[in-house]
């Protein structure tokens, strides 16, 4: 299978980015109620704290701006490289396939969370901790050279899985086998 650019939204950004509205809308809201109980139409109320606060208008659109923001990060995996996207934009930072040895599950990069479930939890066959690992595991990329910038992005290389969409993990995961070679043994 010849994937072109598989790209996949992050979860966890999608939570912070509807987070983030919450502020602009709870001031709207207020606005809207302080009208409502007054009588005076919401437009006027708005137009009286604009022409009050001028900066508070900003500040509702900067929580726009980084709410879109978030929404539209994703992840990009191709043959020959992954790398995240801002608002479609590909960041500067990207791991290529030339760089990479191979990929497998490593327990020590787990986010806190995912860690103590880990540990919390009893698999009973290694076919269960592998259906963990597909899930909420977290993937380390192992670099063919040795040195210290390359143990610095290994660090930033890492994907971990519980920060996506059930419905991604599995083509990631596929996709990570495919052209990556994800070791997926437990």
């Amino acid at each position: 299978m010849n994937i072109q650019n598989h790209s996949y939204p992050i979860l966890i950004f999608q939570y912070a980015s509807i987070l983030s509205l919450a502020a602009p809308i709870g001031v709207l809201w207020i606005l809207w109620k302080m009208g409502l109980d007054n009588d005076i139409p919401f437009l006027e109320v708005l137009n009286a704290l604009i022409k009050e606060a001028p900066q508070s208008l900003l500040y509702m659109l900067i929580f726009i701006i980084i709410s879109l923001s978030l929404w539209n990060i994703r992840l990009h995996i191709t043959e020959s490289k992954i790398y995240y996207s801002v608002l479609g934009i590909p960041t500067l930072w990207s791991i290529k396939r030339e760089d990479i040895s191979s990929s497998r599950f490593n327990a020590k990069y787990d986010p806190p969370y995912y860690y103590i479930k880990r540990n919390l939890t009893r698999f009973n066959t290694p076919e269960s901790e592998q259906q963990f690992n597909f899930r909420q595991g977290t993937v380390q990329f192992i670099f063919i050279e040795k040195n210290l910038g390359n143990s610095l992005r290994q660090r930033f290389a890492l994907i971990q899985l519980g920060s996506f969409s059930k419905n991604y993990t599995d083509q990631i995961v596929n996709d990570l086998k495919q052209h990556w070679d994800l070791n997926t043994k437990v």
